[in-house]
């Protein structure tokens, strides 16, 4: 090997040296990069809801809830999916998690879910806004005992709230896509035990 080609060979492993570590503390700070702030996130959904004409919706959730998960299954339904992409900006705010999985919280989460009345009421919790940040209903039935959450909506009143939700707080959707909501909502619910 000649003298240049084995300046040019070092030069070539130093920068391959100098890239596989920029790299690893890419990947790195990536790993420990923070959960967002509640405000920050509804912050970036108000604007993204302001800008597409959409409605916000919040839901929060946690790991260890089966009932969050059946919610995030609900929207991946093609038919489902298909009108939430269209009408909401679809927001998740982690709250309620233990052990190692409570970094997973967005800072200010349970502030979001006080403001919103469900402090008491379990998860998932949802609530509709408009893209200005008023807040328009809730996942709390009124007249109900006890919290009034319906969490994730299989029984036949809680499914009766959901589209209640969805006619006051998302008033674009049409009369066929609620219909096509609230088939797809019964046609799990016969699936599921309560």
């Amino acid at each position: 090997m000649t003298k240049s080609a084995k300046v040019q060979y070092k030069v070539a492993m130093r920068l391959r040296s100098v890239l596989l570590t920029l790299a690893l503390l890419g990947c790195a700070s990536f790993a420990f990069a923070e959960t967002p702030s509640a405000d920050s996130v509804m912050s970036g959904a108000f604007a993204k809801a302001k800008a597409e004409h959409k409605t916000v919706f919040l839901s929060f959730h946690a790991s260890w809830c089966g009932w969050c998960h059946k919610f995030e299954d609900f929207l991946k339904r093609p038919e489902i999916a298909k009108i939430w992409d269209k009408r909401f900006v679809m927001v998740w705010l982690t709250v309620m998690e233990n052990g190692d999985k409570k970094s997973d919280e967005n800072p200010g989460g349970m502030d979001w879910l006080k403001k919103t009345g469900g402090e008491n009421g379990g998860i998932p919790f949802m609530a509709l806004y408009s893209a200005d940040g008023n807040m328009k209903i809730t996942s709390n039935r009124p007249g109900t005992k006890g919290n009034g959450n319906i969490g994730y909506p299989a029984a036949t009143e809680e499914i009766s709230w959901f589209m209640t939700m969805l006619e006051k707080g998302a008033p674009n959707m049409t009369a066929s896509e609620r219909a096509t909501v609230k088939k797809s909502l019964e046609e799990v619910a016969k699936t599921i035990k309560h």
